[in-house]
């Protein structure tokens, strides 16, 4: 499981989720257990982010990222959307 306070931690253990609605910010509860981590020590990124995602993102390209991590995740529940 990951260490209290890590950035594994920070990454995995969100439960709500936010996105852009029509008129208002939509709010929603993502509900799952706790998931296992593990640490990839080993890895190559091979996208163009600028491309992929507008320049605004192209300096993805040469940043280093600040953790990687692998889980094997499970089901999860998403409750219906509320406006905030």
């Amino acid at each position: 499981m990951p260490a209290p306070g890590s950035f594994s931690e920070f990454i995995t253990e969100h439960y709500w989720g936010y996105a852009k609605g029509p008129k208002r910010t939509l709010e929603y509860e993502v509900t799952h257990p706790q998931w296992p981590c593990s640490e990839v020590l080993g890895h190559r990124i091979e996208i163009d982010f600028g491309r992929t995602y507008g320049e605004e993102f192209a300096f993805l390209d040469h940043a280093t990222p600040a953790n990687v991590l692998y889980t094997p995740g499970s089901e999860v529940t998403v409750s219906f959307p509320r406006r905030v």
